[in-house]
């Protein structure tokens, strides 16, 4: 792929974490210093990446393990290995040096709620650690403030970008490389 615009997740980072219980600790959110971070705070936005609020039970459809998020049981195996950030085996790459790429994550919300979409995103994120794992210089994962619900990182808004553009009005520009846009706009191929 040349361009990839990632809004709120990938919410399957770690389907593990996600699930398990007891409850797996808070991750950091684009702690300062991180590689690609864009208007983040100088402090560390700590979320938990739990599936909650009715997710647990959509996950538990979807990897068909209806114990997601329950003291039953349910298997921690089972859900690592579905996950996009599932490197015990050594099997998933972090490498598209040919790939532009641009995350939107929530770091805030309109509402002060918040669930899983941004940690579960920081999951995937923090794999990349040095500008040769995609294409050079096009790798930014932005901070989106007051999304609505903490999902909606179209609603909200990009103040680290000129004029504090909507997210909608960001991720478009982004995609069709406005001046406004960093990186790379996406390539249209009309005969695929």
């Amino acid at each position: 792929m040349d361009k990839v615009e990632l809004l709120a997740g990938p919410a399957f980072g770690d389907i593990m974490q996600g699930c398990e219980i007891p409850q797996a600790p808070k991750v950091a959110v684009c702690p300062p210093g991180q590689f690609g971070c864009q208007g983040w705070p100088s402090y560390a936005t700590l979320e938990y990446p739990e599936y909650i609020n009715g997710a647990q039970h959509d996950v538990g459809d979807w990897t068909d393990d209806m114990h997601c998020g329950e003291r039953t049981g349910g298997n921690n195996g089972n859900w690592l290995d579905q996950s996009i950030v599932e490197t015990a085996t050594g099997q998933p790459s972090f490498n598209y040096p040919s790939t532009s790429m641009v995350g939107w994550l929530c770091a805030s919300s309109d509402d002060g709620t918040y669930n899983s979409s941004s940690p579960q995103g920081e999951i995937f994120f923090e794999q990349f650690a040095q500008p040769s794992q995609l294409l050079p210089n096009n790798y930014d994962v932005y901070a989106v403030y007051t999304c609505h619900e903490d999902e909606e990182v179209a609603t909200g808004t990009v103040s680290s970008l000129p004029s504090s553009p909507s997210g909608f009005t960001a991720i478009t520009n982004d995609m069709i490389g406005a001046p406004s846009s960093q990186t790379v706009a996406c390539t249209k191929n009309p005969g695929h």
